[in-house]
């Protein structure tokens, strides 16, 4: 062979080196890439899920603050009742004490009355 033909039958060789090596490079590349797209799906679907975890649990913690709310206007309003039952009740002391002093003294009289007459 000339020295030409040496020469290029080594460049032909080189070539094929470097097209097999960034063949090889295109192909972990292209490993590399599928593998990054199946990572950021997982990424995505744990983002996703744990959303949806956190929005289940504030429409849970908003059901539990709206219900302990409606407990607290029932506690309120019964609050509110007994409140105007224990002023009915003191009322009722008030008019029955009234009665049993002026039972009394209509007793006293009474007694007063019956001792004048037996004397």
């Amino acid at each position: 062979k000339s020295a030409t033909e040496e020469r290029v039958s080594r460049l032909e060789a080189s070539c094929r080196r470097d097209t097999e090596r960034l063949q090889g490079e295109v192909t972990a590349a292209r490993v590399a890439l599928e593998a990054l797209g199946e990572e950021s799906h997982r990424e995505v679907r744990e983002v996703s899920d744990a959303v949806q975890l956190l929005q289940q649990q504030q429409t849970a913690t908003t059901r539990a603050v709206d219900e302990a709310g409606r407990r607290l206007d029932r506690g309120d309003k019964e609050r509110a009742a007994l409140g105007e039952d224990a002023r009915h009740l003191k009322d009722r002391v008030a008019d029955a004490e009234a009665t049993a002093t002026a039972a009394s003294k209509g007793c006293k009289e009474l007694r007063q009355e019956l001792g004048a007459a037996e004397r």
